[in-house]
């Protein structure tokens, strides 16, 4: 399975933080503000597997 990199996420919260601040309506910028929220939590996720597989030798990484 291939993984989907902490920059996906990044990249997608940056899309919200633009929209959000294109947004004449309040909800709309919330709905965009909650959404960069989600977006950055899922990179930082991403970002400490990342991590955690540079930290692990090759010989014990799983090969699924």
């Amino acid at each position: 399975m291939k993984t989907i990199s902490s920059q996906f996420y990044l990249d997608r919260a940056a899309e919200c933080r633009l929209a959000a601040a294109g947004a004449s309506l309040a909800e709309v910028r919330r709905k965009y503000a909650d959404a960069e929220e989600r977006w950055q939590a899922m990179a930082s996720l991403a970002r400490t597997r990342e991590d955690e597989g540079r930290s692990t030798p090759h010989r014990l990484r799983s090969t699924h």
